[in-house]
């Protein structure tokens, strides 16, 4: 929370301070309940965690679009060997999840099945499975180094994530406010040993607004001098418009190709897969395309 100080007189006028104070803690009551909820395959879970225990890991939190996640798959097979890789499945529909997990045992992809959440909203669910994949994949696991990583985040180039660590105790996107910072939950990566002690919320902050994994803004990022550390180099990739997806500029986070709102809970819609899938396919075949785009004169 802020310091009261810190609260503006329009702040105190709308009682925002008590207001946020009082829907932090429902929703942090919210999110121990789900936390405590374990897998609903525990035998499946097990045998998954013996195998990974210990290993270096990047896990992607799935929703609702197999096509996605099939792509993800086969460019973090091509493109990224120093991390394992697992798909932590928070999709609402059964169906979905059913051939998100098909997908997955074709290609011997670990698979965790999250409980129905109970979150109303695209960002209240996807802070909730990040938290209850923290407590029930990550601990358990004890990997050196984990990421979190975006379903429609693809690493069009080789990537190698615990070396953008480099001594650093985390990387990823930098997320900035006036009142704090973060790194983007869809794209970061910590190392276990350097953030010992410290508990982390990937939750919103409404009070220095940062969205998904600003709590952490509290629980760790404060306590690291922010210029001393390097971040991934983001930008907005100009596709080509005879391969352009609506809308003609995608993200770029170092290597990686972040596709926007692939689940369709934005402005964009879904209307984009025919287009997104032909621009894949063709970075597929041809590695170098990329480089041949320019970056937008809009900045991340």
């Amino acid at each position: 929370m802020l310091p009261l100080a810190a609260y503006t007189a329009k702040d105190w006028s709308r009682l925002r301070p008590l207001t946020l104070a009082y829907r932090t803690a429902a929703r942090t009551r919210q999110m121990r309940r789900y936390q405590a909820v374990p897998p609903a395959d525990m035998a499946g879970f097990e045998a998954m965690a013996a195998k990974l225990h210990g290993q270096p890991l990047a896990i992607s939190i799935a929703f609702n679009q197999p096509w996605v996640i099939d792509w993800q798959q086969r460019f973090i097979a091509r493109n990224m060997h120093d991390l394992a890789y697992m798909v932590a499945d928070n999709s609402s529909i059964p169906a979905q999840a059913a051939e998100i997990e098909r997908l997955c045992a074709e290609r011997d992809v670990p698979y965790v099945r999250l409980p129905g959440n109970p979150g109303t909203s695209a960002s209240r669910s996807h802070t909730l499975a990040l938290n209850w994949v923290y407590e029930r994949v990550v601990k358990p696991l004890d990997p050196p180094i984990f990421a979190f990583l975006d379903h429609d985040l693809f690493p069009v180039v080789p990537v190698a994530p615990s070396r953008d660590l480099d001594g650093q105790p985390f990387y990823g996107r930098l997320v900035e406010q006036p009142k704090g910072w973060s790194l983007w939950a869809g794209y970061c990566v910590f190392d276990r040993a350097a953030i010992a002690g410290y508990e982390l919320d990937f939750s919103q902050c409404w009070y220095r607004d940062l969205a998904s994994g600003g709590a952490n803004y509290e629980r760790l990022y404060r306590h690291f001098d922010r210029s001393a550390l390097r971040f991934a180099h983001s930008w907005y990739q100009e596709v080509p418009s005879d391969e352009a997806p609506r809308g003609s500029l995608l993200e770029r986070h170092d290597g990686w190709l972040h596709m926007i709102d692939a689940s369709g809970h934005g402005s964009l819609g879904t209307d984009r897969r025919p287009a997104m899938e032909r621009l894949l396919a063709a970075i597929e075949a041809d590695p170098e395309k990329v480089a041949t785009w320019p970056a937008s004169s809009r900045t991340l």
